[in-house]
């Protein structure tokens, strides 16, 4: 059963869809009809699609699926510290996202900005810092208000769950719908971050006749 947590500050919501049961395999995820769900919901304006190069299948397929409107070459940290390459393509139909594309385990969408936060892309992919990436900047920078973005979806096909940022008002308009057509356990929690974290949350949850 998919599970849903969220957080809430005064600038944001976090929502994280956990979608592989405990002790299922990695690598199982696959696109699902609440991602869909919530960028038909929420997905409206200029948008914005993130593919990271993380292996020669995914840059081969990434060279031939996306124009590269935006480029950046990042060195992650962690474990896996090989030289990767993130691409932007903007102004990608909505329609194109809700098919979900099939390439890599992880990426980034976006949509409801306006010019300035693209300049403020294009800015960060012209300093080539190493430290700073284009998914730094979409899951953590401080960037949902004024020009920015309205909503953020990263999905992690690795540790299969999918994310999002939304503004405070957006979640508002959406979230009792969201109770009642996914029908999903919700639980909110201090902070939802993007790191992989798909647990057995089953003692957590308590479901209620609505649900």
């Amino acid at each position: 059963m998919i599970r849903g947590l969220f957080s809430r500050t005064d600038h944001e919501v976090r929502v994280k869809l956990l979608h592989r049961p405990f002790g299922a395999a990695a690598l199982a995820g696959a696109w699902t009809a609440a991602d869909r769900w919530f960028i038909e919901k929420t997905f409206s304006g200029d948008t914005l699609l993130l593919g990271v190069e993380s292996d020669l299948q995914t840059r081969r397929s990434l060279a031939s699926a996306m124009r590269g409107d935006l480029a950046i070459t990042a060195v992650p940290g962690g474990l896996f510290r090989d030289r990767v390459r993130e691409i932007v393509d903007f102004s990608v139909p909505v329609a194109t996202l809700l098919t979900g594309p099939a390439f890599g385990v992880f990426w980034t969408m976006a949509a409801g900005f306006g010019p300035a936060f693209r300049q403020d892309l294009s800015d960060l992919a012209a300093q080539q810092k190493p430290d700073i990436t284009f998914s730094t900047m979409l899951h953590d920078g401080d960037i949902l208000g004024q020009d920015g973005p309205s909503v953020v979806l990263y999905r992690n096909f690795f540790d299969d769950e999918t994310c999002l940022r939304l503004r405070p008002a957006l979640w508002d308009a959406i979230q009792e719908e969201a109770r009642t057509a996914l029908r999903l356990p919700w639980m909110q929690v201090e902070h939802v971050n993007f790191d992989g974290e798909t647990y057995d949350l089953g003692s957590s949850f308590t479901l209620t006749r609505d649900r």
